[in-house]
């Protein structure tokens, strides 16, 4: 009885893996797509990543500087992956970062908090900040009508955010900030943002 469970366990499971194979043999594009296509971990963070774009699509004030975006994240970040070692891992925290970027970019989910930054008694390098507890954890600033998205480095003592671009090192109510590649450290203190 015992043998006769077991086999039809076995028969069942063979039967249910190769029902969920996918096809990938239509895939178009990088062998970075077609790996996302392979793997279901990263199959699900691609679905994530689609329902996450769908929504930023419908906030975004100009629907051409998103798709671009996209087009660029796709391009220059997820499909570099092939030259990784570890290509699904390095495909797994792009996706990550990537819907971090457009949850805090868009607003697509409530920041954890917002806070006003006064910088060196200049009102043009003033900042607005917004932290989202996404995974990676991401900060969204604004200066002028330029909005960026940071995300959290880990330091010794204090927080460290930073994309290709800028870097904001906090340290209890101070900031320093670095605004654009080459420029001087900006010196900002923080405070709640008035709504």
């Amino acid at each position: 009885m015992c043998n006769a469970v077991r086999w039809i366990l076995l028969v069942f499971c063979f039967f249910s893996l190769g029902a969920q194979a996918k096809d990938c043999s239509s895939v178009k594009g990088s062998s970075m797509a077609i790996l996302v296509c392979q793997t279901p971990m990263l199959t699900q963070l691609d679905d994530n990543l689609a329902k996450v774009y769908e929504k930023a699509s419908m906030k975004a004030k100009d629907l051409t500087v998103l798709r671009r975006n996209q087009d660029d994240w796709e391009k220059k970040d997820r499909d570099e992956c092939w030259k990784a070692d570890d290509k699904t891992l390095c495909v797994q925290q792009s996706y990550r970062h990537r819907i971090a970027e457009l949850q805090a970019q868009y607003v697509l989910i409530k920041p954890q908090r917002e806070l006003a930054a006064v910088c060196d008694g200049n009102p043009g390098n003033n900042l607005k900040l917004q932290y989202f507890n996404t995974h990676p954890a991401a900060l969204a600033v604004q200066r002028h009508n330029q909005r960026a998205v940071l995300f959290k480095k880990s330091v010794a003592s204090g927080s460290l955010y930073q994309n290709s671009q800028i870097s904001i090192s906090e340290q209890a109510h101070q900031l320093a900030v670095v605004w654009g590649s080459g420029a001087q450290a900006v010196h900002c203190i923080t405070k709640n943002a008035s709504h």
